[in-house]
């Protein structure tokens, strides 16, 4: 103190703004450091906190299937410990068995092959929620269903095989399922089954089922048949210019802009002969 009074009225003036910029200073760092173990508490509070719980669901035939699904910090769990796609599908299985016991459906039924089919068809598509995409859960579920007989998961058991999604690529196989499926009355895959035979080079076999999905009116078929029978005589096919040209003014009547040259070179090839 005694040092204080003895320098002049503008060392005081010095001193004093120096100690309030200090004091302000001092203010000010302990308010940020206030503000941040508020954060900390707050943010630590609520990763405490349980989340709200996520459902997850598969529509089929008007009915609703659901059960509960993990939440984003119990999934990252899971995916550390176990696997959350099996847990998934556990839960289906449970949620559907559960529901179909309360509707009475046995488990050998076209309703419950169809629902089988939905979870399936939500894994294909990763809609049973976070992370839950899967084409080999997706088989798994068509599987069952087909199984039953039911034609749409045979048929998409065959596009899995003709793609390689969830399994080796075979187009053999994918022919085996395309064909349970169109024994089962799925007709339209008549046209997977003649491009699946293109692809293994038995061109022969191909025409076969273009000639059956033709007869279902399926303009692919009708285009192919066309080329087929004026092109294929690399392939032991007979040239026809009068089964060509019926295929294409099918083709080009259902929509199939593409069949309009084949079809005039046709014609003007035909006219030619006619008049020479």
């Amino acid at each position: 103190m005694e040092l204080y009074n003895s320098l002049s009225p503008y060392s005081r003036g010095k001193v004093l703004t120096l100690l309030v910029f200090l004091t302000g200073a001092l203010l000010i760092l302990g308010y940020w450091k206030l503000e941040s173990m508020w954060m900390v508490h707050k943010h630590k509070k609520k990763l405490d906190a349980k989340p709200p719980s996520e459902l997850g669901s598969v529509n089929f035939d008007g009915a609703n299937l659901e059960f509960v699904v993990p939440t984003t910090k119990e999934k990252e769990l899971i995916q550390a410990e176990a696997n959350l796609l099996e847990l998934y599908s556990q839960e289906a299985a449970k949620a559907l068995a559960e529901i179909m016991a309360e509707k009475g459906i046995e488990s050998g039924t076209f309703e419950y092959a169809q629902a089988e089919f939905e979870i399936g068809a939500a894994f294909y598509s990763g809609s049973l929620g976070a992370n839950s995409q899967s084409y080999e859960y997706a088989m798994i579920w068509f599987q069952k269903a087909a199984e039953k007989e039911h034609a749409k998961s045979q048929e998409t058991i065959g596009l899995l095989f003709a793609t390689g999604h969830g399994v080796e690529q075979s187009h053999l196989d994918a022919i085996i399922w395309y064909k349970k499926s169109f024994s089962n009355g799925n007709v339209s895959c008549a046209i997977d089954i003649a491009g699946l035979y293109v692809q293994i080079n038995q061109i022969k076999t191909a025409l076969e089922w273009y000639l059956i999905s033709a007869e279902q009116n399926n303009t692919d078929a009708q285009f192919a048949l066309g080329t087929l029978y004026t092109d294929g005589t690399k392939y032991g096919i007979e040239y026809s210019s009068k089964k060509a040209m019926k295929y294409f003014k099918l083709a080009l009547k259902n929509g199939c802009k593409d069949a309009e040259e084949p079809l005039a070179k046709l014609e003007r090839s035909r006219d030619f002969f006619k008049n020479n």
